[in-house]
């Protein structure tokens, strides 16, 4: 799969910041460009930001991630406040950040955290096809498998259906 230039230009007429990162991403991981921007919408649509979890560090802040804001998250992590999605793909859990760093991949860079986004979202995909689950289904768990909540698997799927009729019907066997 290689993603197109047409497809690039949809996305971004949709307001997506970081499309080329996004369509790298999709390229790299062999991830559905669909999947990857669906996964990314949900999110962020591509922009460099905090969540806005429950008592989350740096929950709505209205800055971009960058080194001084990601060392201020750090240091209220350690105060007590909770984790909080970082980033385009908005990267929350601790072994998620460890498994990044491990790997060499900057949490705080839009690139490193799109395609770790994009990652995951295509192996949760993939695993979901090899059980033999049909697209639709494989969609919704890998909604579910990446956020953890029924509503979210419900509005990936119809996210990703909408995204795949825009964008491509090219699917796994």
């Amino acid at each position: 799969m290689t993603v197109t230039q047409t497809q690039i230009d949809l996305v971004r007429e949709k307001g997506f910041a970081n499309v080329p990162y996004i369509a790298e991403a999709a390229n790299l991981t062999d991830t559905h460009f669909y999947i990857a921007v669906t996964m990314i919408g949900k999110e962020t649509s591509g922009r460099n930001v905090y969540g806005h979890d429950v008592n989350g560090a740096l929950s709505g802040f209205p800055g971009e991630v960058n080194f001084g804001s990601y060392e201020v998250f750090k240091w209220l992590r350690t105060q007590g406040k909770g984790p909080n999605g970082i980033g385009p793909s908005q990267i929350t859990s601790q072994g998620l950040l460890d498994e990044m760093k491990a790997r060499g991949l900057s949490v705080i860079n839009p690139r490193d955290n799109i395609l770790f986004g994009v990652e995951l979202i295509g192996k949760y995909y993939r695993a979901a096809r090899d059980k033999g689950l049909s697209v639709n289904n494989a969609l919704w768990q890998a909604g579910k498998r990446y956020n953890g909540a029924d509503a979210y698997a419900d509005s990936f799927l119809r996210a990703a259906l909408d995204w795949r009729a825009r964008l491509g019907k090219a699917d796994y066997a």
